[in-house]
Formats: structure tokens, sequence, C-alpha cells
């Protein structure tokens, strides 16, 4: 079997590979711990479901970005 499509939601998995117990065993454990960060879209680029929305408005708190700053560099 090479395809194979979900039976409630609109998704359809195409496989080069045969899609044996194993393969589909790996493919559900890489999502568990890579979830969408290892996939490739159709065009060659990294998938990113999480893209921001360009109609979103994004407000900052310049008087926060100091805490945010130092939590990423690891000062306590």
């Amino acid at each position: 079997m090479r395809v194979i499509r979900h039976s409630k939601l609109p998704i359809k998995l195409v496989s080069e590979d045969r899609l044996t117990h194993d393969m589909l065993n790996r493919i559900e454990i890489n999502m568990a711990y890579d979830g969408w960060q290892a996939w490739v879209d159709e065009y060659g680029e990294w998938f990113n479901p999480y893209k921001p929305n360009p109609k979103q408005l994004e407000i900052e708190f310049l008087e926060l970005k100091h805490f945010a700053d130092d939590f990423h560099e690891g000062v306590s």
C-alpha cells in the first residue's frame, strides 16, 4: 500500500515507499518527538503550520523585553 486516507479528516498520505505497519509506526513516533519541525513541503521549503497571520496585530511590550532576553540567555 502506498496511499492511505483518513476516514474522518480530509487527509491523504501518499508515499513513494510501501506503507507497512513498521513504516506507519515510525511516522507516528517521529510525529510524537519532532511534530511538524522535520517536514518539507512540495516546494522544498521547511513546513511550518505556525506562520504568523499578517492580519494579526502584534503588540510589543518593550518594558518586558529584558525579561525575555534574560530568560533566553539563561540569566537568573
